[in-house]
């Protein structure tokens, strides 16, 4: 079946329309053509029509440059007319591009599918995650003629439009090349570019000599990298005997907008380490992310730093945490008892200090005591408040019933779990007193003389 120039024309404008209506390319911006390339341009996706004469061989090349790679591209035999509606067209959906030559009489259309796939073994040894970001951010495309026949041989792409936005005509100059850029337009959520390419008095067959190539990639418009914020890691602090939870956010929101790449954390000044999406994938400007490592074994505090790459490699300074490894309790000192020596079950205050700054500097967390070998009963922080490595704790206790001499220990545990050594001392507890007998004298043989 052949198409007429104008139905395709027509089917174009009502893409265009049905593209606008589902609020596709409203936000894809206004594209500006100005002449030259940007040779920092990554190029992801190529056209080509070539041997602009009579039919002879693989009139146009469709797929990833180097469109002399035949394992890069698809091709199909054509016959060129007097003016041939071309149109180019990216479907993220369906994951392909799809070119289409109209030469009034005859049709042609040329596939090359699973494209995203493509670009990431061919582009990015095979990094999918790689090569969806960059599909994500496809926002130039260039246009190129190359003329190499003297006169009377002459061609120009005329009429171009890219979804509904008029680009010009590029003519072919001949002996020569020459190129454009189109930059400040969002080709990643999929576009049609169309036009007419119009021959005259060329008759070589030539493969190369003369073509016009359309391609697509993306140029780094970001140079501002993401913020790194809430570093932390649980449990904190810990006894160096369990694994390290670190947490982290990762934001380009406010610095170009782009999706976060990776994020890395290092121990120290040791080696940067990869950490994980906490949803599983880096696709979002914001992203939580996390990992799991053994604690340091040595005691002491220890830096963790977090790190984060947004889609246009831009990496953020890094944000950095500290992490208190403490394997032993805290020292306890200065146990005193008030009053000692004390009289059966009398009222005693029991203070004493403890100290955790140098052996893993945690804060206290609790106090007990134990009296006579028995259990250990909880003391508390003389200031009200567990909130330091060093603390005085107290308790007040009622002293034994019996008499004698008794062992009263104190100890600590910090908060990383540590329990101290218990540090005792004696207490005398005075025997019973004794209420006094008085012995009066017995009187007898009482007489009064005279």
């Amino acid at each position: 079946m052949k198409l007429s120039v104008k139905f395709i024309s027509f089917c174009l404008v009502n893409l265009i329309l049905l593209t606008t209506t589902l609020n596709i390319a409203v936000s894809a911006g206004t594209p500006v053509v100005t002449p030259g390339t940007d040779v920092s341009a990554v190029i992801l996706g190529g056209m080509r029509y070539r041997e602009l004469a009579t039919g002879n061989d693989y009139e146009a090349f469709l797929g990833i440059p180097d469109l002399g790679d035949a394992g890069r591209r698809t091709q199909t035999n054509l016959t060129w007319g007097p003016s041939n509606a071309i149109t180019l067209a990216y479907d993220p959906v369906l994951d392909k591009l799809v070119a289409t030559v109209d030469n009034g009489s005859s049709d042609w259309t040329l596939e090359y599918t699973d494209y995203s796939i493509n670009v990431a073994n061919l582009v990015y040894a095979g990094d999918q995650e790689a090569a969806d970001a960059a599909l994500a951010r496809l926002n130039y495309m260039q246009i190129s003629t190359t003329l190499r026949e003297g006169s009377p041989a002459a061609f120009s792409l005329d009429d171009v439009d890219l979804d509904g936005n008029s680009l010009g005509s590029f003519p072919g100059v001949h002996h020569g090349t020459e190129n454009w850029q189109v930059n400040g337009y969002d080709l990643s959520s999929g576009f049609t570019f169309s036009g007419t390419l119009n021959l005259s008095g060329i008759n070589s067959p030539s493969a190369e000599l003369s073509k016009v190539d359309i391609t697509l990639g993306y140029v780094n418009t970001d140079t501002f990298a993401p913020s790194v914020s809430n570093v932390s890691a649980v449990p904190n602090p810990q006894t160096g005997s369990s694994s390290v939870t670190l947490t982290a956010t990762i934001d380009d929101t406010n610095s170009g907008g782009l999706n976060i790449k990776s994020a890395e954390y290092r121990l120290g000044a040791g080696t940067w380490i990869a950490m994980s999406a906490a949803d599983g994938a880096f696709d979002s400007p914001v992203e939580n992310v996390t990992a799991v490592f053994a604690a340091p074994e040595a005691d002491g505090e220890h830096t963790l730093c977090v790190r984060g790459t947004d889609a246009e490699d831009n990496i953020s300074s890094e944000q950095c945490s500290t992490l208190s490894v403490d394997s032993v309790g805290p020292i306890s000192s200065a146990v005193l008892m008030v009053p000692n020596p004390a009289d059966p079950s009398a009222q005693i205050t029991l203070t004493a200090a403890l100290n955790d700054s140098s052996t893993g500097n945690s804060n206290i967390a609790s106090a007990e005591y134990q009296v006579s070998a028995g259990s250990w009963s909880p003391m508390a922080a003389q200031d009200g408040t567990f909130d330091s490595p060093v603390e005085t704790v107290t308790v007040k206790f009622p002293a034994p019933a019996s008499s004698g001499q008794v062992e009263v220990c104190v100890r600590g545990i910090d908060a990383a779990g540590n329990t101290g050594a218990g540090v005792c001392e004696q207490m005398q507890v005075n025997e019973t007193a004794q209420t006094p007998v008085l012995y009066l004298p017995i009187l007898s043989n009482i007489a009064a003389a005279p």
